[in-house]
C-alpha cells in the first residue's frame, strides 16, 4: 500500500551563503495558515524571520518555528595554529551540516559561544563582556550527539533535539573550561552571561607594555568601556 501524499511540507533551501526554510502547501484539503495568513493552495511561503507560527487545516494546535542562531568562535593555542593544518576543519566537518557555524574570529553580535581550552583568553574575555558563553570542546561533542539520528538504520529516525529540544540542547554551563593558573579562582557560576558586564571597563585606563598583549586585548577592552 502506497504511503499517503503529504499535504504540507517544510523544506530547506540551500542558498550560496545560508539555508532558508519554507512551508509548501501541497493542496491541503483545509488549507494552511502561516503567521495568521492563509497560504494559497499549491504555493510556498518563505520563513525568513526569527520566529513563525503555522496552523494545519482546522486543527486547534498552532505550531511554532523559532530560529536559534549558533555561531561558535574557537580560541586556539599555539600548538594548534603552528601545526600547519586548518584547526577549524575537524569541528566544521562535524557540525556545519547542521547550520551551526564554526569560525575563528570573534564577531560582536554574531558569536554566541567561544570554544576554548582554558578560561583566561582574550576571546573569552570578549564573550563575558558581551554576555556570551565560554565552553570547552565537550560542548561541541554534546551538539554532535544531540543532532545525530538515534537510529541510523532508519532514514526517518529523529535526533534527540527533534524528540525534545529543551531536554537535549546542551547546557553551556556544564561545559565551562576547567580551572587553570588564574590568580583568583572563580566558581563556574561566575561565567554565566551577564549583560551588566557590557561597560565593565568604563573609566579605566590600561597601560600594556607588550605589543602582543595590546593587540590581543585591545578589542575586549575597547568594547567593554
Amino acid at each position: 500500500m502506497a504511503s499517503p501524499r503529504p499535504e504540507v511540507l517544510v523544506r530547506t533551501i540551500q542558498r550560496p551563503k545560508q539555508q532558508e526554510k519554507l512551508i509548501q502547501d501541497e493542496g491541503a484539503k483545509y488549507g494552511t495558515e502561516v503567521d495568521g495568513v492563509q497560504v494559497t493552495p499549491g504555493s510556498s511561503t518563505l520563513l525568513n524571520k526569527d520566529q513563525h507560527s503555522f496552523r494545519l487545516g482546522k486543527t486547534a494546535h498552532i505550531f511554532r518555528i523559532k530560529w536559534l542562531p549558533v555561531v561558535l568562535s574557537v580560541s586556539f593555542g599555539g600548538k594548534e595554529t603552528k601545526a600547519g593544518k586548518d584547526p577549524l576543519a575537524p569541528l566544521q566537518n562535524r557540525l556545519e551540516h547542521t547550520d551551526i557555524k564554526i569560525i575563528s574570529p570573534y564577531i560582536i553580535g554574531k558569536t554566541t559561544h567561544v570554544i576554548q581550552g582554558k578560561r583566561n583568553t582574550a576571546k573569552g574575555l570578549q564573550a563575558l563582556i558581551n554576555g556570551r558563553y565560554i565552553v570547552n570542546e565537550s560542548f561541541a561533542d554534546a551538539l554532535v550527539y544531540a543532532t545525530a539520528p538515534t537510529d541510523f538504520d532508519h532514514d526517518e529516525s529523529l535526533t534527540p533535539l527533534e524528540e525534545d529540544f529543551k531536554q537535549h540542547w546542551p547546557d553551556p554551563m556544564q561545559h565551562v573550561p576547567p580551572k587553570g593558573k588564574e590568580p583568583n579562582e572563580r566558581p563556574v557560576e561566575a561565567f554565566t552571561p551577564n549583560p551588566e558586564r557590557a561597560n565593565i571597563f568604563e573609566g579605566y585606563t590600561f597601560i600594556l607594555c607588550e605589543k602582543a598583549q595590546f593587540e590581543s586585548l585591545q578589542g575586549p577592552i575597547t568594547n567593554g568601556g
